[in-house]
């Protein structure tokens, strides 16, 4: 019996969903073990939104964070409990939203009739390929599953993006016709997605950069209504980030000043740094990714070797696309978007600071980009195949869900079996730090106890930086809570040693 296309939608969606559901919700409560501070930083400032009732668009402690997931994080907090899986479960819902995303945007590309191969049958009559593999790629790959546990507000900008291209190529790309009515839908859902992703994380800052070459690229391919269609999106996203525009304004230097520490433009060699930040950014694709484990399983490249030929296939077919229709604007309009992703998201990675590199918070912008490039080269190897070696579809199609299957056991592994057991993600997320928690508010002490944090630590809250993620654990962000739990907290030297007072200092 044949499915009608939207049960065959729905039942897409939903594997996708709870794939990339399972993969980022299944023991988060336990994995991974332990509280980074800055995760615990974010907490405190969730939980002081909840008790004072003062929701703020930007948070300007420990360099500045846009307040949007923060704010999140508190309706978390308000549900589940101040815990580090409250902080966690916002992130990984994020990570969930951009997997669907992702194969709602790569549908559009690929599965839609007038954007598939020539020849396709029309729409929905078969399972929309492109989007299945890509989407499951996504949902289990293990650089945005691990970045999709963290109680961070990065992962949120691979989720935006994709909702964003998704709602731009709905209105600019696809053959439908619109009415006034869905133009202006499809224009007001652009600008709201573009206007969250502007509140999300300051890697997104890249992304009108990515909407602007897709306006020029719907002007030079002649598209009705553009103009007024970006006069929409205009308004809604400028609705939607005008608190921290004013903000910014109020506060110049917060809208710069973590950038200004981390460019690239601060180095003595700026051409030779960003240089070196490309190389790397290419070699993270098949032999060294990001060495740091709250971001990647240390050093192993981004994209896994049993994809790295599917990625290259993915990358020659999509020049060779651009090189035999440069003439023709409608021929190459996907390939010319993914150029646009590509380029100026890797903006805030290639123009950052080179000892960090490469840095997987930075990429995610095009993470999702990657994805697509891996499902849209493994679907064309595979039908390659059926063509050349006279194969049956219907083979080859099991032989690409064998190969998803592996890879779904291989990151399942990766992640649940030897990520977990592995000390570098313990002291990448403090571990020693959480179990110290745990002891101060299992024991008690007649001695006064602070809990010190090196020397040139900053603070926020009265409480060292290094130290949020103790005072989020043990609830001690005020001083009547610390008086009543006896833990208060201190930089190494300000507090003289003597017979009634205990120093502890936080351990690594």
């Amino acid at each position: 019996m044949t499915l009608p296309h939207r049960a065959r939608l729905g039942l897409s969606i939903s594997l996708i969903a709870g794939l990339a559901g399972f993969f980022r919700f299944y023991r988060l409560h336990t994995l991974p073990l332990g509280l980074y501070h800055d995760e615990g930083m974010n907490g405190n400032d969730a939980l002081i939104a909840l008790r004072t009732g003062v929701w703020h668009v930007f948070y300007p402690d420990n360099n500045g964070r846009e307040g949007l997931f923060i704010n999140l994080q508190a309706i978390s907090i308000r549900l589940f409990g101040a815990t580090p899986f409250a902080l966690r479960a916002v992130s990984a819902m994020m990570g969930v939203l951009a997997a669907i995303g992702l194969f709602m945007l790569v549908r559009d590309f690929f599965d839609v009739r007038g954007h598939g191969e020539p020849g396709r049958s029309a729409l929905f009559s078969r399972w929309p390929r492109y989007a299945l593999v890509a989407g499951t790629i996504h949902a289990v790959l293990i650089w945005p599953v691990i970045t999709s546990r963290l109680g961070l507000r990065a992962q949120m900008s691979s989720a935006a993006i994709v909702w964003v291209l998704w709602a731009f190529l709905r209105l600019y790309n696809c053959n439908w016709v619109h009415t006034r009515t869905s133009r202006f839908m499809w224009s007001a859902l652009a600008g709201v997605f573009l206007g969250i992703g502007l509140n999300s994380y300051i890697a997104f800052r890249a992304a009108p950069a990515i909407v602007i070459g897709v306006i020029v690229l719907a002007v030079l391919a002649r598209r009705k209504y553009v103009w007024g269609s970006t006069a929409v999106i205009a308004c809604f996203a400028a609705a939607l980030t005008a608190p921290l525009m004013v903000y910014f304004l109020q506060h110049p230097s917060m809208a710069s000043g973590h950038i200004e520490q981390v460019s690239v433009f601060g180095q003595h060699k700026v051409l030779l740094g960003i240089g070196y930040n490309l190389w790397m950014e290419l070699q993270m694709c098949f032999w060294r990714g990001d060495m740091n484990w709250r971001h990647n399983f240390g050093g192993a490249p981004m994209i896994p070797w049993l994809l790295q030929p599917f990625f290259v296939v993915g990358i020659l077919l999509m020049l060779r696309r651009i090189l035999t229709q440069r003439n023709n604007l409608h021929g190459f309009w996907r390939e010319a978007v993914m150029v646009l992703w590509f380029v100026f998201g890797s903006l805030p990675n290639v123009l950052a600071e080179s000892h960090t590199q490469p840095h997987g918070l930075r990429l995610l912008l095009i993470a999702p980009a990657i994805t697509l490039v891996v499902a849209f080269g493994m679907v064309r190897t595979f039908d390659w195949l059926s063509a050349r070696l006279a194969i049956p579809r219907a083979w080859t199609n099991g032989i690409l869900a064998i190969v998803l299957i592996v890879l779904t056991g291989y990151e399942y592994n990766l992640l649940f079996h030897q990520y977990t057991d592995r000390a570098e993600m313990h002291t990448a997320y403090s571990y020693r730090q959480y179990d110290l928690a745990k002891s101060l508010e299992e024991h008690s002490s007649s001695k006064r106890r602070y809990v010190l944090s090196p020397f040139g630590d900053t603070t926020a809250h009265g409480i060292p930086i290094l130290a949020q993620g103790i005072a989020y654990l043990t609830q001690t962000l005020t001083p009547e809570e610390q008086a009543a739990k006896n833990i208060h907290y201190a930089i190494a030297g300000s507090v003289p040693a003597s017979d009634s007072v205990e120093l502890i200092p936080i351990p690594w």
